[in-house]
């Protein structure tokens, strides 16, 4: 009952317009997955969930942010997006169908261009 509520709040994204809006530059990508995988959506940041909140204060105002897990059923996604939409930060969707979903969908995973370090560093090295 609580882990449907939970996906209950956030909105869901097709493969395909996630794929539209990483082309256009106009969104931040989470990865929510807990193990080390050596795939990723393209230009997706590894934001485990302890990194959570690091990364929250420092996603720019108004930017829309996709959350994924690797599980199809969504939920560490569905978490992640929960408590982002509870910190403040509005236009937060779901990937459908997880990782799983946007490789079934065709498109490529991309190890070399993740980020996979904390968000504060990360942060300094774009300022």
């Amino acid at each position: 009952m609580h882990e449907e509520s939970t996906l209950a709040e956030a909105e869901r994204i097709e493969p395909a317009d996630l794929k539209k809006m990483i082309d256009a530059g106009n969104v931040v990508v989470l990865d929510e997955s807990k193990a080390p995988e050596e795939k990723m959506v393209g230009g997706a940041i590894r934001a485990t969930p302890n990194d959570l909140v690091g990364w929250i204060k420092v996603i720019p105002p108004g930017k829309d942010v996709v959350t994924y897990c690797t599980s199809m059923n969504e939920a560490s996604s569905a978490r992640a997006a929960r408590q982002l939409i509870h910190s403040g930060i509005t236009n937060v969707k779901v990937l459908r169908g997880g990782l799983e979903g946007w490789e079934r969908a065709g498109y490529a995973t991309d190890w070399a261009n993740a980020v996979r370090t904390s968000p504060l560093l990360a942060h300094a090295e774009s300022a």
